[in-house]
């Protein structure tokens, strides 16, 4: 299982994406994100299934899922 955390910011920087300055560009940008990072994930877990496959005879390839959220520390 793969897990990536950045910040938005840095999620349009890596697709060669702008910033969005108008709210409603923002979900189209998101949906960008999400289709440029899961083709990604889908190329590096296909990558490594081929070498993974000569060790487990079986294995289990499920679809990325990228999701956008704030992390939520509890408080001490």
């Amino acid at each position: 299982e793969y897990v990536l955390s950045m910040d938005e910011e840095t999620a349009y920087k890596i697709i060669g994406l702008e910033i969005p300055v108008h709210p409603e560009d923002c979900k189209q940008a998101r949906e960008d994100i999400c289709d440029a990072l899961s083709e990604s994930l889908n190329m590096i877990v296909g990558e490594a299934i081929v070498e993974l496959q000569k060790e487990y005879p079986k294995l289990t390839f499920a679809s990325p899922r990228v999701i956008f959220g704030e992390v939520r520390y509890p408080s001490f």
